[in-house]
């Protein structure tokens, strides 16, 4: 078993931690540290302690031959802080300086949490050279008095000495149910160096060492500091618990936290972190800030316990950066193939089948508290029904609901044209609005693509010259159905968007050949459209030609059934 001893304590700078292959706590303490699990049912923090340990601040300090020095040690220059689960304050001082053999002048604050089940009167005891105390603080900071070996009550216990090693004890009264603090001085002047601490009391069997009794809980957080100074930042952490049912914790910091095999519990804590459960049935919790979450094929039944919460940006802006993520765009063709899979029975598990051109699962994804439409392009990578749609601009391929008037679209005719305006209508998806889907590759397209009945594709090729004598036409999307390839999905409602330019263009759409808004006296029944004549009434008076001839839907069918 692997802890933080004095050989390799948490501390404020960026450390790497390797475990044993047993079952091991630890953590990293300040700093941007790789912690190890390896093998083994681990317990590792990024930042804070693990139940058990001590907090500790170390010092230097130029002691003197005089007794009652204990209280002198923060008016040193503090060295180091962290986590430790041993008191060998002299291997602690040596690896903080660097230095071997053995340290003089120096001081150990060490502070942890004391939890009382059952009231009465416990005897503490510290065995120490040169001097040591022990004082304990209810919740609300008061210190506990101590009836002293020495004589007198005090609020610590007395070994306070300039001394060979001498054990001394004290008793003090302490409550049912209530969290104490504990905090030990040591300091050191010269000659040898010792501290042990014991307990005894109506929870304990006998007498137990506060290194490995369950009373000790956990220590502070890793900016605790008997001077009010904190010694550092949490920081950005990357832990890999390994194999084993391991607890992982990033604390503050943008952590990256891997679960590795077997069953996991990860919590992120504050900040921006990445965090990938591994194979196994993991629970993870992002915790505050935004959290990104990795789930790879046959990584087993992962439960997220906090997906969305904490985002700090909309989750119709565009920006996947700015709230919590996971990536299910390699499981899914579309949004609505993951609100379906959730909706059915809470869980995404591809209970409705696997896509074609999707990858199997291999196992469920659980979003604690999520409902189908809180998943967004935004925080799942998976495309709505046109809205994530790409279209082609002078600046590269940008999502359809996310162009604007200022910018310029890529067209086949006539380079670079503005946009005018993008209108856009939530309308029933049943019937006569209901979806049509193109599958990636059926026109081109370089990712399925998901356009209104009436929107339509540009078809070419020979037959199309020799039928009409026109080698490009346009066809509704209705028209292009085929039951495989390209078909009507019906839905409970559905956002279309309408581009309009300066004039009818073929434009690009997943990189498949398309039409931009047409404006005539047929789009008029239109909402959209009789918005876009009001705003720009003079795009009609030159909207009467299409950029390519339209096909009527007996002509495109008859032409796919010759091609057929």
């Amino acid at each position: 078993m692997a802890e933080n001893s004095n050989i390799n304590p948490a501390t404020t700078g960026n450390q790497t931690i390797t475990s044993s292959t047993g079952d091991d706590s630890l953590t990293g303490g300040f700093g941007n540290d790789t912690i190890n699990g390896q093998g083994g049912d681990d317990i590792l923090h990024g930042d804070s302690g693990v139940p058990g340990s001590w907090h500790y601040e170390t010092y230097n300090y130029n002691f003197t031959s005089s007794h009652g020095q204990a209280f002198d040690i923060e008016n040193g220059t503090r060295t180091g802080s962290g986590y430790v689960s041993d008191f060998n304050e002299g291997g602690l001082t040596n690896t903080i300086r660097g230095t071997t053999g053995n340290p003089e002048d120096f001081g150990v604050i060490y502070t942890s949490t004391l939890n009382v089940a059952t009231g009465g009167t416990y005897r503490l005891t510290t065995a120490s050279d040169d001097g040591s105390t022990i004082q304990i603080f209810d919740s609300s900071g008061n210190p506990v008095s101590f009836n002293n070996q020495t004589g007198g009550t005090r609020d610590y216990l007395n070994n306070d000495y300039h001394q060979a090693t001498t054990s001394r004890w004290g008793d003090a009264n302490l409550n049912s149910g209530e969290t104490y603090t504990i905090q030990i001085r040591y300091w050191e002047n010269r000659g040898g160096d010792t501290l042990s601490a014991t307990i005894t009391g109506p929870d304990t069997t006998g007498t137990e060492n506060l290194l490995t009794t369950d009373m000790i809980g956990l220590p502070p957080g890793p900016e605790y500091s008997v001077t009010g100074v904190t010694a550092g930042v949490e920081g950005n952490d990357s832990i890999d618990g390994g194999a084993g049912n391991d607890t992982i914790l990033g604390d503050g910091g943008n952590d990256t936290l891997l679960g590795g095999g077997n069953n996991d519990s990860i919590e992120g804590g504050a900040g921006n972190d990445s965090i990938d459960g591994g194979t196994g049935d993991d629970t993870v919790t992002g915790g505050g800030g935004d959290d990104v979450f990795v789930f790879g094929a046959g990584d087993g039944g992962d439960v997220i316990t906090d997906f969305n919460t904490g985002n700090s940006g909309a989750l119709d802006d565009g920006d996947q950066t700015n709230n919590d993520f996971l990536d299910l765009s390699p499981y899914y063709e579309t949004i609505f193939d993951v609100r379906e899979d959730l909706n059915d029975d809470g869980i995404l598990n591809q209970s409705n089948g696997v896509a074609t051109g999707s990858t199997a699962l291999g196992g469920s994804i659980t979003l604690t508290g999520v409902s189908a439409s809180d998943l967004t392009f935004d925080n799942i990578n998976v495309a709505c029904f046109t809205a994530g749609t790409l279209i082609d601009t002078d600046e590269g391929p940008i999502a359809v609901e996310h162009l604007t008037s200022d910018m310029r679209l890529t067209t086949k005719d006539n380079g670079f044209q503005p946009v005018r305006a993008v209108v856009s209508r939530v309308v029933p998806g049943q019937c006569r609005f209901a979806p049509i889907v193109i599958s990636k590759g059926a026109l081109g397209n370089n990712r399925e693509l998901v356009v209104s009945p009436a929107h339509r594709m540009m078809i070419s090729g020979w037959r199309t010259e020799l039928m009409f004598g026109c080698a490009e036409m346009l066809a509704s999307a209705k028209s292009l159905t085929n039951g495989d390839t390209i078909y009507s999905r019906p839905v409970d409602e559905v956002e279309y968007f309408h581009i309009l330019l300066d004039r009818h263009e073929i434009i690009f759409a997943e990189g498949s050949e398309t039409e931009s808004y047409f404006l005539d006296s047929e789009s008029l029944i239109d909402d959209a459209a009789l918005e876009l004549m009001a705003l720009f009434p003079d795009l009609f008076d030159v909207a009467g030609k299409t950029a390519r001839p339209v096909l009527r839907g007996y002509e495109t069918k008859a032409l796919f059934a010759w091609a057929a």
